[in-house]
């Protein structure tokens, strides 16, 4: 997964371009334990699951951001497996951020749509 940042947003780079970011799992088996939520991504870190090439802090930002977004998303027993700790997110901004993140991920789906 490679990252680069546009402002205040992360945006994937692609292969081509310069990333501000890179995260390199070593194997495939270690990727979908993490992305499939058996493991959580302090644990992947800890046990030396994947690298993290480019800026500390930029790599902290980004490991913040996906464990916010998987703690909205996911049900409370699910993200009490993925995550180390859930923050407290308010009931309305957890479900209008779902709304979108959902939202954005399905239109994304559709060919030829904008992103």
């Amino acid at each position: 997964m490679r990252v680069a940042r546009r402002g205040n947003q992360f945006v994937l780079a692609d292969r081509s371009g310069r990333a501000d970011l890179e995260l390199v799992f070593k194997h495939i088996a270690h990727a979908f334990a993490l992305l499939s939520f058996q493991e959580s991504s302090a644990v992947a870190y800890a046990n030396d699951r994947f690298v993290s090439h480019g800026d500390i802090g930029l790599s902290m930002r980004f490991m913040r951001c996906l464990d916010r977004n998987l703690a909205m998303i996911l049900p409370p027993p699910i993200s009490g497996m993925a995550l180390k700790s859930i923050p407290n997110i308010p009931l309305a901004e957890r479900v209008s951020t779902t709304a979108k993140t959902v939202g954005g991920f399905l239109r994304g789906l559709i060919p030829g749509s904008a992103p």
